[in-house]
């Protein structure tokens, strides 16, 4: 490889580095393969490998493509890696289709949410809240969002809370909304947006049920029930520490 080849691939590396969010949450829910940028004599070989059904030839090849804007080729290998059953792809996949106007998208987001990706089912139920693509479901969004919660995706578990605060709910709906709102801040990163809204929904419902020993019990026995769901051994273990602290 001459000089200007080398100085050319490096240039192209950096600025893919600065602009990796270009593509967005799609690009970074992909696993990455070995390599961003192949060699033009190991491109053959590689091109090889993925057409004879080789995934990881193909991430290699999604990654390379992708870093140097070729769109069309990159998607090919993304579309490629999707059908074989690679949940991110799919997600991946489903986002650029939606992105582009084609609901077939949709199907890639639905069958890697039903395989518990979590992005995926955060997105869905982001795409029934709205009834985008989808007709509106506000039970269906709650659903996925749901899904994602236990997966500890902070943003689902803050739109839980959100979704039950807001709305004209009884005093079990309001506790849950209340116990969502906690998890939200105990398992959130400090000093963090997701974490101080989840501080705001507490000390509203507070504000609303101060004194009422009903609703500081459901509050506790709604807590319990989504911490025995959540999967997350770490976020898990944040809500287990809390409590001991309090007591």
């Amino acid at each position: 490889m001459n000089f200007f080849t080398q100085k050319k691939m490096f240039i192209v590396l950096i600025l893919s580095l600065f602009c990796i969010n270009c593509f967005g949450e799609s690009l970074k829910a992909l696993p990455m393969g070995e390599s961003n940028i192949i060699d033009e004599d190991r491109l053959p070989a590689v091109k090889k490998l993925a057409e004879s059904g080789d995934m990881e030839s193909m991430k290699i090849l999604y990654n390379h493509f992708s870093y140097l804007g070729e769109g069309s080729q990159a998607k090919y290998w993304l579309s490629r890696i999707a059908d074989l059953e690679d949940y991110a792809a799919q997600y991946s996949y489903g986002r650029r289709l939606l992105n582009e106007n084609n609901s077939s998208g949709l199907a890639y987001i639905k069958k890697a949410a039903t395989n518990n990706y979590v992005l995926a089912q955060s997105y869905l139920a982001k795409l029934y809240s709205q009834g985008k693509y989808v007709k509106k479901n506000l039970k269906k969004s709650q659903h996925w969002y749901h899904q994602a919660a236990y997966q500890s995706h902070i943003k689902s578990m803050l739109e839980i809370a959100k979704y039950l605060s807001s709305n004209n709910f009884n005093l079990e709906k309001q506790s849950y909304a209340y116990a969502w709102a906690n998890i939200t801040e105990i398992c959130s990163p400090l000093n963090s947006a997701f974490a101080a809204e989840a501080k705001d929904i507490q000390k509203k419902l507070h504000n609303k049920f101060d004194l009422n020993d009903d609703f500081e019990r459901l509050v506790k026995s709604s807590k319990k029930q989504i911490t025995n769901s959540i999967q997350d051994p770490k976020c898990k273990s944040l809500i287990q520490k809390h409590e001991e602290n309090i007591e």
